[in-house]
């Protein structure tokens, strides 16, 4: 097939208020609050086609990715949208002063999603074809209970949740007190039940090992599945020291950026579980080097987040284990997407990926 050159990039900021979801304050983690759910889309055009692409940060930093996409122009109109892998390199080398990490990665990251969307099309294929895989059907856990719910709330958004039939749920830890997470968690074990999984999430609450270790002790008696982000991401070496001393499998990966970070954590054996997040990794085509990284120490992977984009890639990985569900980023906010079917996703059988934002969102385009 002959090139494809991209003729044209734009951008535009879709800002979705948490209060236009339903919610009546902002929702909360250990960590922070979040304000509203922001994306900032890139579409590529090449000949009658166009892919689309995306970044999307809780609130924060909109502007600044915008911004780093329209520095990445240059590079990306008149490259050839059927080599996604090249545009990316030239994308890396565009930023290699100010750093291809934190924004940066961001930004390279909705392009590359949306060359990647372009070539597909261009060969009238599904995504999860083009990255040489079938679209099998891969299970779903969720995510419920930030910390701004109330105990009342976090038990009605448990059970909601459990009626999809998915195979797993997370709540959030970290609240000041430790009781409270005790009886959180217990709340929600106790709707979860034997037969599915019941995992915890600090969002990097804790600030040593030994406060990690002592808040889990509290925890014991709960069959936890695994402790996701205890410590500050790059306390590296420190995770490690709390994986081989915790009462729960230790996962990990969703605040690390491009695949060297991933790679720093699953060479220094600090976690049981790899959780890459497609953003920082700065989009597909680093996706599917962190996986290889992942596979090669044989450790499952299950990915931050974005199960619309997360579906036809995590077919890729022979070390698949679950993919991520959040209600409150996904309900609402796409018109088309793969869908949860008795607790399983399978990828959508359309050429690229097939996502489309609800009209109601592409309406708050700024």
């Amino acid at each position: 097939m002959p090139a494809l050159p991209i003729s044209d990039l734009t951008t535009a900021h879709l800002s979705v208020s948490t209060s236009r979801l339903g919610f009546q304050k902002p929702l909360g983690t250990a960590g922070k609050a979040l304000p509203s759910l922001d994306y900032v889309t890139v579409r590529l055009k090449a000949g009658d086609l166009e892919g689309l692409g995306y970044a999307f940060t809780p609130g924060f930093g909109a502007q600044a990715i915008r911004a780093c996409i329209e520095e990445l122009r240059a590079v990306a109109v008149g490259a050839d949208g059927l080599a996604p892998r090249d545009l990316w390199e030239a994308m890396a080398r565009r930023l290699s002063f100010t750093g291809p990490e934190g924004i940066g990665a961001f930004a390279m990251a909705a392009v590359d999603i949306a060359c990647w969307d372009l070539a597909a099309q261009a060969h009238k294929i599904p995504l999860y074809r083009m990255l040489g895989h079938e679209a099998k059907p891969l299970p779903v856990y969720a995510t419920v209970g930030l910390l701004s719910l109330s105990l009342d709330e976090l038990r009605q958004q448990t059970a909601k949740i459990l009626e999809k039939g998915v195979h797993g749920v997370k709540v959030m830890v970290g609240h000041p007190d430790p009781r409270q997470d005790l009886e959180r968690v217990r709340a929600v074990a106790s709707l979860v039940g034997a037969t599915r999984r019941l995992m915890i999430d600090a969002n990097c609450a804790f600030r040593t090992v030994s406060e990690a270790l002592d808040r889990m002790a509290v925890l014991r008696e709960l069959p936890v599945f695994w402790i996701e982000e205890p410590l500050q991401p790059y306390q590296i070496e420190d995770l490690g020291q709390f994986r081989r001393r915790a009462p729960f499998k230790t996962a990990s990966g969703e605040s690390m950026y491009l695949p060297q970070g991933i790679a720093r954590l699953v060479e220094r054996g600090a976690v049981d579980i790899v959780q890459p997040d497609i953003l920082r990794m700065g989009g597909i085509t680093p996706m599917l080097r962190a996986f290889g990284l992942i596979e090669a120490k044989n450790l499952p992977v299950a990915p931050h987040h974005f199960p619309e984009l997360m579906t036809p890639l995590l077919g890729a990985s022979p070390n698949a284990l679950y993919i991520e569900y959040l209600p409150y980023f996904v309900d609402g906010i796409f018109e088309q997407a793969p869908v949860i079917d008795r607790g399983m996703i399978r990828p959508l059988d359309v050429p690229g990926h097939g996502i489309r934002f609800h009209p109601d969102v592409l309406k708050t385009a700024q």
